[in-house]
């Protein structure tokens, strides 16, 4: 029974953690896209115009050749606010004058975080999580029940740090919910586990 609980254990929590130079933003927050426009190496004249066309992760068109902001030095801005989906925005711009006029491109990513990968959080879960699982394994093996119990405790407190800190590339808010609980639950049936180990094992 123990060797089938500590393998299902096993299979759910990697199954969890599967399912889931670049200009990176936080969610919700504004982006401003910048763009510097040369003819020849040369600043261009404030009559340039610049226009700029934003779609995101969905090719859903967010911007549609909106007029940029002129500023010193062929410095050319906008500012996009609707940034609520994860993922990676393009963007398309088109400038011209009485001269010359060219073409644009780049993108930039949204994250939960604003990172676009968490390492600091990935490691430390990680670090949590290896030493849950080392005590689990090693308590079922050694059947020794404080062992068990400790790991029991060691994925709640994973469970509690990844509700509070999440991770970037998680975007859905029901998913990092399902994974904070998966990792509660673990913890749960551990403790669950262990006490009854300890009280069958008096008996």
């Amino acid at each position: 029974m123990n060797k089938i609980l500590l393998t299902f254990m096993f299979a759910v929590l990697m199954t969890t953690f599967l399912v889931s130079a670049q200009d990176v933003y936080q969610r919700g927050g504004p982006v401003d896209v910048k763009l510097v426009v040369t003819a020849d190496g040369a600043p261009v004249a404030s009559t340039t115009n610049c226009n700029i066309t934003i779609t995101n992760s969905d090719n859903d068109i967010l911007v549609q050749n909106q007029l940029m902001s002129y500023n010193e030095g062929s410095f050319f801005n906008y500012t996009l606010d609707n940034t609520n989906d994860v993922g990676l925005y393009n963007w398309f711009a088109f400038c011209a004058n009485t001269i010359a006029k060219g073409s644009y491109t780049g993108d930039f990513t949204i994250t939960t975080t604003g990172a676009l990968v968490d390492t600091d959080n990935v490691l430390v879960l990680a670090i949590i999580i290896f030493i849950g699982l080392f005590l689990a394994v090693a308590g079922y093996m050694a059947e020794k029940e404080w062992m068990i119990f400790i790991s029991g405790v060691i994925f709640i407190i994973s469970g509690l740090f990844f509700a509070n800190r999440g991770l970037s590339y998680v975007d859905d808010e029901l998913l990092q919910q399902a994974i904070t609980w998966v990792q509660i639950g673990i913890g749960a049936i551990l403790m669950l586990n262990s006490y009854l180990n300890y009280d069958e094992r008096l008996s």
